[in-house]
C-alpha cells in the first residue's frame, strides 16, 4: 500500500490573511472609538463660563488640556494655581457636586494634550454652566467628556495586543503552510 502524503490547503494563506484582516479591523475600530469619544467633548475657555448640553445622565470627567486649540488661538499652560469649577444646572439652579479625579488619565492626540481633574456627576440631562478661573487670571482650556479617557487607553492597549497576536498568528500560519507544502513536493 503506497503512504499518500498530502499537504496543507491553499485555503490555509486565505485564513492567514483573514487572522491578519481581523486584528487590523479590530484596531481601527478602536481607533475610531477614541477619536470620535474624544471629539464630541465640550471644550472652555478659562477663565469663563459656558453652557454646556449634557445630553445623558451619569459621570462626567473634566480634563485640563493644557496644550489646545481653540478657532485659531494656541493654549499653552500647565499651571492650575487657584484652580476654582463651578457647575450649575441652568434650569433648576443646582449646583453640582465636582470631585478630584481620581485617576491621573492623560491623552495626546491632534495636538491636543490633557489630563483628568475632575469628575462630577448628573442626574438629569440638561444644560449645565461650568465655570472656571485661575488665581492669575491666565487662560487655559477645560474639556469635559463622559467616561474616562483611561478606559480608551485600555481599549487601545487591548486592540494593539490583539493586532500583534493576529499578525504573529497569520504569519506562523503562512510560514508552517509553506514550508509544509514545500517539503511535501519534494516527497
Amino acid at each position: 500500500m503506497e503512504n499518500k502524503i498530502t499537504k496543507p490547503g491553499k485555503w490555509l494563506y486565505g485564513l492567514a490573511g483573514g487572522i491578519a484582516l481581523f486584528g487590523v479591523l479590530i484596531m481601527v475600530l478602536s481607533v475610531f472609538y477614541m477619536i470620535s469619544n474624544s471629539s464630541n467633548m465640550e471644550r472652555i475657555v478659562i477663565p469663563g463660563g459656558k453652557d454646556v448640553k449634557l445630553e445623558k445622565s451619569g459621570k462626567y470627567v473634566i480634563y485640563h488640556e493644557y496644550k489646545s486649540e481653540i478657532d485659531g488661538n494656541y493654549y499653552f499652560s500647565k499651571n492650575l494655581e487657584g484652580f476654582d469649577c463651578k457647575i450649575f444646572n441652568v434650569e433648576t439652579k443646582e449646583e453640582i457636586f465636582v470631585n478630584s479625579n481620581f485617576t491621573s488619565s492623560t491623552y495626546s492626540y491632534g495636538g491636543k494634550e490633557g489630563k483628568a481633574i475632575l469628575n462630577f456627576e448628573i442626574t438629569d440631562p440638561g444644560i449645565y454652566n461650568i465655570s472656571a478661573r485661575l488665581m492669575n487670571n491666565q487662560q487655559t482650556v477645560l474639556s469635559i467628556g463622559q467616561g474616562d479617557m483611561f478606559i480608551s487607553m485600555i481599549l487601545l492597549s487591548v486592540s494593539i495586543f490583539v493586532l500583534v497576536f493576529c499578525l504573529l498568528a497569520a504569519k506562523a500560519i503562512v510560514i508552517i503552510t509553506f514550508v509544509m507544502r514545500r517539503r511535501n513536493k519534494f516527497q
